[in-house]
């Protein structure tokens, strides 16, 4: 599936207003709505100062037989557009919050139709965070260890265990955090008693996850690797992944494979943590343990909250909070373990009824941070706890 390399947002309103951008002045150039998955916040757009935007009516909502006044700010000037071809573009030079007024008039009588309203939020970069390189290389994926500090039943999600092969890739090196999700979706779905900038978003669904990987690649110019095959579709209006592509040569934000994750939470070790072997019980949330205190907010030392990002020591790629703080979304489907997968780039089986996360959370027990530990979360959009958050990779 080609994509075209210039960005394009849907605002869902009203009416639908495409939003396309352009950072070398080129004129933008509009893909097709099918092309691209645009899950939005109805009610905010979200930008970079210094990138030229190119705003249009799409047709469906703007026949011929109406034209547009757009005015950015209620002191801004007005620019009128015509029917279905019309398009303004704006640059917007300074960082803050605006408001984009978009007025539907019929042409024939010149009587007002409706009014659009839209919250810019602008900041001077889109920067969720710094990407580390992950090199390419081989592992061994599941339970490589002994352990029995944890059931037969949840051992054998983790069975069998085989080489897996991986390209080079760039993962965040942290969970993206409540300020970078609010400035790319344009709110914060985590509860009020949880909330801080620097604290890892939670209450995430996957389909919100997916949205905000397209939005941030949109917001800097890279191409969006998810799409809908079928038709376009709000956040809302989302039941389930099966009809979402992926455009595997795109530059832009996606979530980890399962095996991607694991991989990169290992960072060489096959040990169950990434820090040393877990000494404790499964389900201990008492004793003290110098190998998951030194890495991990979980149930016996995040007091049932969660923590600010980066504060615990890394894994040797650079990687924080791998273990615990917020469960991780990951882009496969969940499968009951490991029989007749791929060893090749896996992404996991063609189809499912949930997806995987990975890393366990605040609120875990010791047996679930263990690299190779996994849990299921449904497709529903909606599917959110507290604890269910995410980080991001790109192709390298």
């Amino acid at each position: 599936m080609k994509v075209s390399r210039l960005p394009l947002l849907f605002l869902f309103a009203c009416a639908l207003v495409v939003v396309s951008c352009s950072e070398d002045g080129d004129s933008p150039v509009t893909p097709n709505a099918s092309d691209l998955l645009m899950c939005v916040h109805p009610y905010f757009f979200s930008g970079v100062t210094g990138t030229s935007y190119t705003f249009e009516m799409d047709s469906r909502f703007a026949p011929g037989d109406v034209y547009c006044e757009w005015q950015f700010g209620s002191d801004g000037e007005i620019v009128t557009t015509q029917g279905e071809t019309g398009s303004i573009q704006h640059e917007f030079s300074s960082a803050g919050v605006d408001t984009l007024f978009v007025r539907l008039y019929d042409k024939e009588t010149d009587g007002l139709l409706r009014t659009i309203l839209k919250y810019v939020t602008i900041r001077e970069t889109a920067d969720g965070g710094e990407l580390v390189a992950i090199p390419g290389g081989t592992f061994s994926m599941g339970n490589v260890s002994s352990y029995d500090g944890v059931s037969a039943d949840l051992l054998a999600r983790e069975l069998p265990v085989r080489t897996v092969e991986l390209s080079a890739f760039h993962m965040s090196e942290t969970e993206v955090t409540q300020a970078d999700f609010e400035h790319v979706m344009g709110f914060n779905p985590v509860p009020e008693n949880f909330r801080g900038d620097q604290l890892p978003v939670g209450s995430v669904d996957w389909i919100s996850a997916i949205a905000y990987c397209n939005r941030r690649s949109i917001m800097e110019g890279l191409t969006p690797v998810y799409s809908f095959l079928d038709t376009l579709v709000s956040c809302d209006t989302v039941e389930d992944a099966s009809g979402i592509g992926v455009d595997a040569s795109a530059n832009g934000y996606r979530l980890p494979t399962e095996a991607e994750w694991e991989y990169a939470a290992r960072a060489g070790a096959e040990t169950q943590l990434y820090s040393g072997s877990l000494e404790i019980g499964g389900l201990d949330c008492t004793t003290a343990s110098a190998q998951l205190d030194d890495i991990a907010w979980y149930c016996g030392s995040s007091n049932s909250t969660i923590h600010e990002v980066g504060q615990l020591t890394p894994n040797e790629f650079g990687l924080f909070d791998m273990s615990g703080n917020v469960r991780e979304w990951v882009w496969d489907f969940w499968s009951a373990n490991y029989e007749g997968l791929g060893t090749l780039d896996p992404t996991g089986p063609s189809e499912g009824e949930a997806h995987v996360l990975r890393g366990g959370s605040f609120l875990s027990y010791p047996h679930t941070l263990r690299s190779a530990a996994r849990a299921k979360g449904t497709l529903s959009s909606g599917d959110t706890f507290v604890s269910y958050g995410f980080r991001v990779v790109r192709n390298q």
